[in-house]
């Protein structure tokens, strides 16, 4: 028991001492007290795991009580009170107050020691569960901390996010959570869509849950069955909050599609119920015991197999013992002690007394003793069937052998083989003294004729050649030619493939004594006759010339008759057989009788009573001398009970070969060698179809070791099977093969006899799972990297911009003033873009981002991104060269995005190259593609790095990415910005600096110039502005910008606001913001546009959310314009300005 001691507090010295020393003869340390003080001081010292005390210490109002209540975790550990006889209503009371166990004295040790060790194994199983429920906890918390950071994890796991505004029941949703729903990425997808889909008798448990969420603004999780668009129902498994954030209450959650997990339980389900209904049509018992305890399991099929009482169940390996013969108990207590001795399988007979009705039935059982590690004692598995009938089948086909044998012994049957190539016919000597013959000389087809009585020739040929031509037996009676001697001959040929005849195998039995003595050939048929119906076999004679058919008194209990009943008429014979065999049944007589065929057949009949019974029947035609049929006798035995078995088995067999064809993964066989103990080789015995997909191995390899196969195999391999096959232990585990390059999830057992060294290996090739988990891995610790430093770059303006507001607030130095607001509009330039590239990024992974395309020069492209990224270039001291292709290049290209790429490249060559250093950017004209590299003489780039530099947060050196405000994401909008255009980017480096070269496909000719319009700007005019936002200081701030540069401005807080506002101050500009409390921007507009005065109004959207999505909404609403949060005054004015020029 390891540590595990017990604790005995009895005050009288003698009992504590006679009990420890019971309990260590078991097996287990014992520590006695006199005292509750001395038990509570050995509790302190963490002495014991266990109490064993005695009624009259424990129970309301005693100290012992509070004693254990006050020494934690000792407040439920286990108890064993020891109680006088009878004391059933005091034990009540103590397991009402107390975790206690009653034992009644007198006390048996075995008893005592069973309870105690339960009462520990208990003590274990509830501090495995608590440890198991603590560490469910600890991981529950650390899954919450981490929620914002499984986006990438989710999207893996197909696992759906979404997310509600209560106030608008808006619903935005993942791609994954739509497919969870059946609609495909892009599809809109709303909450009322979601909720008409809940299945009808779902909806009410889903409006519950939702509304009883909403209700206390807490979470709720939910399973429950969906229709798609196609029909089909799925379940999914949802799990949401609801949260107020900004405040907007928001419901907001994650859903998964659990059809598949739905589907299996019902499979196992069903699978169980399966196997509970073939144990009661196989008339098997499944069992289970434990030897430390004897107590005994069986399956409810016990009662009826065994012949239990009613209402007694078997509980312990006492009550099973006395159910078997008392003349098999020994050989049956000796084999299962042995296959505990060595933890191995048994197979064993024996005959069992049915308590319920005296019978005395045979049982077939198997069983396997396995090592129970949780109580360090062994535990034995296995079934019992009744094979009664099969035993009596096999004594009776014993015996039916014997005499047969006995018989031809006693019969003086000679064989004989012939040659047809060859016209040899060799003779055993016994055939050689019938036909008086030389032993061994030499015989052919013409001696052989010449032997037969000249009267019976024509005969013996005609019967020869008949048997040739249909390939049937060869069986004829005839008279020796020179002696007074009657023989029959029997023979059957074997023929080639082509149905040519090579040889004749017979017997020729000397029936003079018959022909002389029929009458007592009659009686040695009758006891016969006798002795078969003793053994359960009918026989049978039918009169062919008088049709008269006589049944043995066993044949008639075959048909449900009693003796003497059948009227003897081969219509009222026929008349019992089932209907689907009744034509078979037919023709095998003609067969017999007409064609001389061996009349052998089983088939059904339906007794007089009802029912269906299997009859197997075999019979002769007895013929006169001129081969006319005159008799037809035969035997007749009851085989349902064998036809059920086979048929049971015939189903088994199809069902394991199904599952071992069809099944996923890879299964194989193997039989290990060991040499010196050790195991050095395994051969494959047998391989399911699925072995070479998963293993990468040829299916040639039953028979072949693995040696063979795969040389240079681990010996982990050897070693693993080689202990299983040795020790029976099974094994899972996942490893890798390196000489197969995959790595495998196993599943290892021991097959049949353990001196056969086989076992069963289930298999899965898991590399791609293994590789896909690194590479997970490798994805968590670069978003982990990925938000530090957007934390870092996020923070970094915002010191130097806090500083310039102190500035400006204290300083009344004007040119102060002017640097200040110079560098806050930098730092917030930097904040803003920033946050573009991570929106750009966002769009190009989820084919958001949308390209304006038009005809640009790439001079035009070069010149803008070269203009962006001067500033740094500068900066660093670098020098820059340009080299353009001497001819005009045009491109169909969004000229902003595409100057975007340009100047991250630029960027890039200015952060990673060391001051003062060159950066050149030259473009090649080649064909119908013009390539641009971006060449520097930094720092370069690893080789290690090169094939992943394009990646999402991809980062070559973290300290230097940190140094210079690196996130990993400029490179990966530079590679999707480039592919949306058509063309491709690749990197080199050959160790001191780095070239990054841009392909993309230019315009075969340009079209005629066209003058375009300058872009519009606001006039100089005086416009009343009404500034709506929810956000009182961005409101604000932008009427004073608005004021400052001479407008009239007004603002509101709320759309319901905004409409009265709207509604007295009349202004010629609306700025709306769209997410507001009360009334949202989008109704607010609505209601303005609902007004003829508002004709003249222009209303433009303000907004943070400025997918293309968004701008359709806000136009649907009646919004002129679309501005993104943080608009700039420059994008603000033109827009005005544009709209001015619309107007007029």
């Amino acid at each position: 028991m390891g540590d595990e001691r017990v604790l005995v507090l009895m005050p009288t010295g003698r009992d504590g001492e006679r009990t420890r020393a019971a309990l260590e003869g078991g097996g287990l340390t014992a520590v006695v007290c006199a005292d509750t003080g001395s038990l509570c001081r050995e509790i302190a010292a963490g002495a014991g795991t266990a109490l064993l005390t005695e009624e009259a210490l424990v129970g309301s109002g005693n100290t012992l009580q509070e004693a254990l209540r006050s020494q934690p975790p000792w407040s439920d550990f286990p108890l064993v009170v020891l109680a006088r006889e009878g004391a059933a209503d005091r034990g009540l009371e103590i397991r009402e107050a107390m975790n206690a166990t009653l034992v009644e004295r007198p006390v048996k040790i075995r008893s005592l020691l069973s309870v105690v060790r339960a009462a520990l194994r208990d003590r274990r199983h509830q501090y495995a569960v608590r440890d198991h429920l603590a560490e469910r906890e600890r991981q529950a918390e650390a899954l919450r901390e981490s929620e914002d950071r499984l986006h990438v994890a989710l999207r893996a796991g197909r696992m759906g996010t979404w997310d509600i505004d209560l106030a608008t029941m808006r619903m935005t949703c993942s791609d994954s959570c739509k497919a969870n729903y059946g609609r495909g990425p892009g599809e809109p997808f709303t909450y009322e869509e979601l909720t008409a889909g809940v299945h009808e008798d779902d909806q009410e448990l889903w409006r519950g849950v939702v509304e009883d969420a909403v209700a206390r603004s807490g979470e709720f999780e939910i399973e429950y069955r969906t229709l798609w668009p196609d029909s089909t129902m799925h379940w999914v498994h949802v799990r949401g909050n609801c949260t107020t954030v900004a405040g907007r209450r928001l419901l907001s959650g994650v859903s998964l599609d659990i059809t598949g997990r739905v589907l299996a339980e019902r499979t196992a389900r069903s699978g169980q119920e399966r196997l509970r209904a073939a144990l009661v049509a196989a008339r098997m018992v499944a069992w289970e015991w434990t030897p430390a305890d004897r107590k005994l399991h069986v399956s409810e099929t016990a009662a009826d197999v065994f012949g239990l009482p009613a209402g007694v169940g078997l509980t312990g390996i006492d009550q099973g013992l006395a159910l078997v013969h008392p003349e098999d108990v020994a050989a049956y207590e000796a084999t299962y002690r042995d296959a505990i001795e060595r933890r191995g399988s048994y197979h064993i007979h024996y005959r069992l007394v049915r308590p319920s009705d005296g019978r005395v039935i045979w049982i077939e059982e198997r069983g396997t003793a396995v090592f129970d590690q949780p109580d360090g004692g062994v535990r034995l598995f296995g079934v019992a069937a009744d094979v009664t009938e099969r035993k009596r089948s096999e004594a009776e086909a014993i015996q039916l052998g014997e005499r047969l044998r006995m018989a031809l012994d006693a019969g003086g049957l000679g064989t004989w083989e012939w040659n047809p190539a060859t016209d040899e016919m060799t003779v055993s000597a016994r055939a050689s003294e019938m036909c008086g013959t030389p032993v061994g000389g030499p015989h052919g087809r013409e001696q052989g004729r010449r032997m037969i009585h000249p009267d019976d020739r024509e005969r013996a040929r005609r019967a020869a050649e008949q048997a040739v031509a249909e390939k049937a037996d060869y069986d004829i009676e005839y008279r020796l030619a020179d002696r007074p001697v009657w023989v029959a001959a029997h023979g059957r040929g074997l023929y080639d493939a082509t149905g040519n005849l090579v040889r004749v195998h017979g017997v020729v039995q000397d029936i003079t004594e018959r022909k002389r003595a029929e009458e007592e050939a009659v009686r040695m048929a009758e006891r016969l006759r006798l002795a078969l119906e003793a053994g359960g076999t009918g026989v049978w004679e039918w009169d062919i010339v008088t049709g008269r058919i006589i049944w043995s008194d066993q044949v008639h209990a075959f048909y449900g008759m009693a003796p003497g009943e059948f009227d003897g008429t081969l219509e009222t014979f026929t008349r019992h057989l089932h209907p689907d065999d009744a034509d078979r049944a037919r023709e095998a007589i003609r067969a017999s009788v007409e064609d001389d065929i061996p009349y052998r057949i089983e088939y059904r009949i339906v007794p007089k009573g009802g029912g269906l019974r299997w009859i197997s029947t075999a019979g002769r035609v007895i013929r006169d001398a001129g081969g006319r049929p005159l008799r037809m006798i035969g035997a007749t035995s009851d085989v349902t009970d064998r036809r059920l078995t086979e048929d049971a088995i015939r189903v088994s067999e199809r069902r394991f070969r199904t599952l071992f064809d069809s099944m996923d993964q890879g299964f194989c066989v193997i039989e290990v060698t060991f040499e010196d103990g050790r195991a050095a080789d395994y051969r494959f015995v047998e391989l399911n179809p699925a072995f070479e997909r998963h293993s990468g191995l040829s299916p040639d390899l039953l028979g072949k070791s693995i040696r063979e196969a795969v040389p240079g195999l681990e010996e982990f391999w050897f070693d693993t099977y080689g202990r299983v096959a040795a020790t029976g232990e099974p094994t899972r585990f996942v490893h890798h093969a390196a000489p197969l390059a995959r790595w495998f999830e196993v599943y290892a057992f021991r097959l049949e006899n353990p001196d056969r060294h086989r076992v069963a290996i289930l298999f899965a090739d898991v590399t791609d799972r293994m590789r896909a988990e690194q590479e997970l891995r490798d994805q968590d610790r670069k978003k982990d990297d990925f938000i530090a430093l957007l934390a870092h770059e996020l923070r970094n303006p915002l010191a130097p911009i806090r500083n310039g507001l102190q500035v400006i607030r204290r300083s009344d130095e004007r040119a102060a003033r002017e640097r200040s607001q110079e560098m806050m509009d930098r730092q917030l330039t930097h904040m803003v873009r920033l946050i573009d590239d991570l929106l750009d990024v966002s769009r190009i992974g989820r084919n958001k981002m949308e390209l304006r395309r038009e005809r640009v020069a790439l001079t035009d492209v070069i010149a803008s991104a070269v203009e962006t990224a001067q500033p740094a270039i500068e900066a660093a001291g670098h020098e820059l060269s340009v080299t353009l292709p001497g001819r005009p290049v045009d491109l169909d290209a969004d000229l902003t995005r595409l100057a975007q790429v340009f100047s991250n490249l630029l960027t890039n060559s200015a952060k990673y190259t060391h001051r003062g250093g060159k950066v050149w950017i030259t473009a090649e004209l080649h064909g119908s593609v013009v390539s641009v590299s971006v060449r520097d003489n930094g720092i370069g780039i690893p080789a290690a790095a090169l094939p992943t530099i394009f990646d999402m947060f991809s980062q070559v050196d973290r300290s230097i990415e940190r140094s210079t405000g690196g996130l990993g994401i400029g490179l990966a909008l530079v590679k999707g910005l480039t592919e949306m255009h058509g063309g491709t980017v690749t990197a080199a480096s050959e160790g001191a600096g780095s070239t990054f070269t841009v392909t993309l496909p230019v315009l075969a000719s340009k079209p005629d110039a066209r003058t375009e319009a300058p872009p519009a700007i606001m006039n100089g005019e005086s416009h009343k502005i009404l500034v709506v936002d929810d956000n009182r200081d961005g409101a604000e701030s932008l009427s004073q910008l608005l004021e400052v540069l001479g407008h009239e401005v007004r603002t509101a807080y709320d759309g319901i606001e905004a409409v009265t506002a709207a509604q007295e101050y009349r202004p010629d500009v609306i700025l709306m913001d769209v997410g507001m409390p009360r009334l949202n921007g989008y109704d607010a507009t609505r209601q303005i546009r609902a007004q003829d005065w508002s004709a003249g109004v222009t209303i433009i959207a303000l907004t943070g959310w400025g997918q293309e999505g968004d701008r359709k909404l806000s136009k649907e609403a009646g919004c002129d314009g679309h501005l993104v949060k943080p608009v700039s005054l420059p994008d603000l004015e033109r827009m005005l300005g544009e709209l001015h020029r619309a107007a007029d």
